[in-house]
């Protein structure tokens, strides 16, 4: 019994130092690309943020409201539609409702909060209604804001690597890499 023990415990440590091979490989591999391709760092990183987000299982709104410290800092790819966008400095917060038929102003449980810490351009696409895609981590819980009343429900946050604006009127989606 004690074999198998150590046995297993020798295996766990190989997958371990491996699991720690690979990253350190991966962070080598990005700095290499984007010397040899002429990307930019940003767009290395949310390339590998969209890998990570495909390779795993969708998370969903819900599950990250009912398990909030197993969800903090994965990458996650929401829709919704934009219910307030809030400008301050170099800092903007944009509400997101992800599920249509229901009205934020009587029930916030589909809505997040996405965080970005750049200023955002003036475009009518970053508007109330617009459809948003977000590619970003989860960044924490937290009580939302929309039009002066607070979420009673902790909802994510989450900080956004790309975003994609689409409205009707427009044929082109409005997309921004951070």
């Amino acid at each position: 019994m004690q074999g198998i023990f150590n046995l297993m415990r020798t295996i766990f440590n190989a997958i371990v130092m491996i699991s720690f091979v690979l990253l350190s490989a991966n962070s080598v591999y990005a700095e290499n690309i984007k010397m040899n391709s002429g990307k930019n760092l940003e767009d290395i990183k949310t390339e590998q943020l969209e890998s990570e987000i495909h390779q795993g299982q969708e998370i969903k709104l819900t599950d990250v409201i009912q398990n909030p410290t197993m969800y903090t800092g994965k990458a996650v790819e929401w829709t919704g539609y934009v219910e307030e966008v809030n400008k301050a400095g170099n800092k903007s917060t944009i509400i997101v409702n992800s599920n249509y038929d229901v009205d934020p102003n009587s029930d916030m449980d589909y809505c997040f909060e996405i965080v970005v810490n750049k200023k955002l351009p003036q475009d009518e696409r970053i508007s109330f209604d617009s459809e948003v895609t977000v590619v970003g981590k989860v960044k924490k819980l937290d009580k939302i804001k929309l039009k002066n009343n607070f979420s009673p429900k902790r909802q994510p946050v989450i900080e956004a690597s790309e975003l994609t604006f689409t409205r009707y009127k427009y044929a082109q989606p409005l997309i921004i890499r951070y």
